[in-house]
């Protein structure tokens, strides 16, 4: 059975291979123009070389350091599976003073996708709701009325142009299906418990607000901008992709951006130079955009001395400003056989669901929804069994600390479920600073997690809704147990017995569980941000001929999962470039 539950499953997966035609060689971009140039193929690049390449008179090229993804990208729940590979950039924090504390080293592991779609391809393909777009009101304070609710909304319904028409780079089944898949729709029996919960609250008239949780699939398989905006451009003749090829910097001529220096991945003392007539685009992410302007020689002056980098722009701001949202996982056992196990993971039967209906425990990534109040959020994954070895080497937790948080971690039958509380918008800043002047060397990256105290009073905050949700009528009736943690350094304020049954503990011992076991949400941004790194055009200031467009240029922190953000500004980024191109020719 399991020998054809392979053959299917391998049979279906390779429908999603493509053939790349205008794939090219490290020989035939060398030392020729393009008119653009787009470092990395994650959210927006892949967009803006959609939108570009449909102008015929453009030429673009589209660099990316990974390939194409494997089979394990395309099925929801496995995506966890792809971290610490080859597909993934597998950076990791320095030791972090005010949290981490049951880490490795206090280090925390940062993963982020290397190949075709980027991160799209290794995240959790989470929408987290249309609340994010709020966000524009106070973009639009710190950096004009371009980047306001009004203006970016046009991206998000109909996906309408300045001048009333629905934009010709969308074709027509995307204007008309969001390809977001309700979590409702998955087949999935704690999805309607959580509405039973939200009805709870409702009915009581609690100022909390609960979403669903919704999905970038399509039929039970990973569906993002790889598919909807990259595979469709491979086609056209005007469009070229180097993949398997890292940026060593761009090199300016009279404070211009004109070349980029690429080498092979696997062949890294080869150096090969593509020149940009036009623009150079950073697309790399809020980790590798600032690493690779430092590189290039903007960036803060006295940083870039002391590793002997020429100086092309002082440009502090390039790597400051990091932030990221944290997650605390709080273990709630429960009796009803309702959630994800591990014996569930490896049942054939469940196999067989997903292969032939697209639904089912395979066809998400566990998480069934969020309640959030003032700024404080709880996302509830359905996961009752957690397999150690896979999760502490995707997280870097300690031994100790994995079994604090996961006591039942053993058992493969035990069903529970994790709260995972957050804050929407922290105020901790980090930085992204080069750790040498080698490209291929990764870059110091230091979040700061729970530096400034007004986070661990939001986090505080998430604990307390957990708390409250644990507490309904609904959530009683699966006879649930708070697992709270038992850690050496926390024992001498908690827990007691009586707060495995609802009770909540001391926000003594809430701090020092925060500063142990919070997690990165993996939503890093903020390091070449909009107002101080690049302008309201995503131009880097100073210089002439590059912009930036990822997660970099976030301003600040958003509610919930950037992925819907980082489309907008892809495609706003697109129309500002065909704009600007227009204008001068």
């Amino acid at each position: 059975m399991l020998n054809v539950v392979a053959l299917l499953y391998l049979g279906w997966v390779c429908l999603e291979y493509d053939h790349i035609p205008n794939l090219v060689s490290f020989k035939d971009v060398d030392r020729k123009e393009f008119d653009y140039i787009i470092v990395g193929a994650g959210v927006a690049g892949s967009i803006i070389a959609n939108k570009l390449s449909m102008e015929e008179n453009v030429t673009v090229l589209l660099i990316e350091a990974g390939k194409v993804f494997g089979p394990l990208s395309i099925v929801p729940l496995l995506t966890t599976m792809q971290q610490r590979t080859s597909v993934d950039w597998a950076f990791k924090t320095v030791s972090q003073k005010h949290s981490s504390a049951g880490f490795v080293n206090r280090q925390q592991f940062l993963p982020r996708g290397k190949g075709l779609g980027g991160s799209s391809q290794l995240n959790f393909m989470l929408h987290y709701s249309d609340e994010e777009t709020r966000e524009f009101d106070n973009w639009e304070k710190l950096v004009g009325s371009a980047w306001g609710r009004e203006n970016m909304l046009k991206y998000l319904n109909g996906n309408c142009s300045e001048d009333g028409e629905t934009s010709s780079y969308l074709d027509q089944e995307e204007r008309h299906d969001s390809n977001l898949t309700s979590i409702t729709d998955c087949d999935v029996k704690l999805s309607q418990i959580f509405l039973q919960i939200k009805d709870e609250f409702f009915t009581k008239n609690e100022e909390v607000d609960f979403h669903l949780a919704q999905y970038y699939t399509k039929k039970g398989i990973r569906w993002n901008v790889y598919h909807k905006y990259l595979r469709p451009a491979f086609k056209r003749k005007n469009l070229k992709v180097l993949y398997s090829s890292r940026v060593r910097k761009v090199h300016f001529t009279e404070n211009r951006a004109s070349t980029v220096l690429i080498s092979p991945e696997e062949d890294f003392q080869k150096i090969y130079l593509v020149h940009a007539k036009h623009e150079i685009i950073l697309c790399a992410g809020a980790y590798q955009t600032p690493q690779i302007l430092k590189l290039s020689g903007i960036g803060e002056e006295r940083e870039l001395k002391s590793l002997n980098i020429n100086l092309v722009k002082d440009l502090p701001s390039v790597g400051s400003n990091l932030f990221d949202h944290v997650h605390l996982p709080l273990y709630i056992s429960i009796e009803n056989p309702i959630t994800l196990t591990m014996d569930k993971i490896l049942n054939v039967g469940e196999m067989l669901h997903y292969l032939f209906h697209g639904t089912g425990f395979y066809s998400n990534s566990g998480v069934i929804g969020f309640a959030t109040l003032n700024g404080s959020a709880v996302g509830l994954f359905g996961m009752g069994s957690i397999n150690e070895k896979l999760f502490r080497g995707v997280s870097n937790y300690n031994e100790e600390t994995f079994r604090a948080i996961f006591p039942h971690f053993a058992n493969s039958s035990q069903e529970g479920v994790v709260l995972l509380c957050t804050c929407h918008h922290p105020i901790s800043r980090g930085t992204v600073k080069l750790r040498s002047r080698n490209p291929k060397t990764p870059p110091l990256i230091d979040p700061k997690y729970l530096q400034d105290g007004n986070d661990v009073v939001c986090m505080i905050n998430a604990i307390k809704l957990a708390v409250r949700l644990v507490q309904s009528q609904v959530f009683q009736s699966l006879n649930p147990k708070i697992m709270w943690p038992n850690i050496r350094s926390c024992i001498n304020f908690g827990p007691t017995m009586k707060d495995s049954h609802g009770n909540l503990p001391k926000d003594r011992y809430l701090e020092c569980l925060l500063r142990t076991i919070s997690i990165t949400s993996h939503h890093p941004g903020g390091t070449c941000a909009l107002g101080t790194s690049v302008d309201n055009r995503l131009r880097v200031k100073g210089v002439h001929g590059i912009r930036v467009a990822d997660a970099s240029v976030l301003p600040a922190p958003i509610a919930g999962t950037p992925s819907k953000i980082l489309e907008l500004i892809g495609k706003h980024a697109a129309d500002t470039i065909i704009e600007d191109f227009k204008r001068q020719n």
